[in-house]
């Protein structure tokens, strides 16, 4: 059976470079790219004489990783965690309308929402998106009843 693999010319990072080209199919929304880490060489036989580019040993490989990954970690939400503080966070407006509601309700999501901070800061996160999911129910709420009055 003939072989239908890469030419033997091709080295191992060229073909992971097709195969990340391929599955990625073609480019159409625009989307932003994914941020890629930088690639440490790791020299795992020392004694060979034989060295990559930037050796080092696995654990200073692991904490350069760790530190990169800290300096692009989303910041934690704020230590403020009460009603009042949320409010004036939020610019709750009694005339802002539904639909001004909704939007501040998103872009708070998008700094605040617990899937988007650090584990550690959770539990502090779904506190502060139950207050403000809180506030501006209660927003909305009061322009429904308004609008039902009058």
């Amino acid at each position: 059976m003939p072989h239908s693999g890469p030419p033997a010319r091709d080295n191992f990072a060229s073909l992971l470079d097709a195969r990340a080209r391929a599955a990625a199919g073609p480019q159409s929304s625009g989307a932003p790219a994914r941020r890629a880490g930088p690639v440490y060489a790791v020299d795992t036989n020392l004694e060979s004489g034989s060295h990559s580019l930037d050796p080092m040993s696995a654990t200073e490989a692991l904490s350069r990783i760790y530190a990169d990954e800290r300096a692009h970690a989303a910041a934690p939400p704020p230590a403020a965690c009460n009603r009042e503080t949320i409010a004036k966070e939020l610019r709750l407006d009694p005339q802002l309308t539904a639909r001004e509601l909704e939007r501040i309700r998103r872009e708070f999501a998008l700094a605040n929402h617990p899937d988007r901070v650090a584990a550690l800061d959770c539990d502090l996160a779904t506190r502060r998106m139950t207050l403000a999911n809180m506030l501006i129910d209660q927003a909305l709420q009061e322009r429904r009843s308004a609008r039902a009055r009058g």
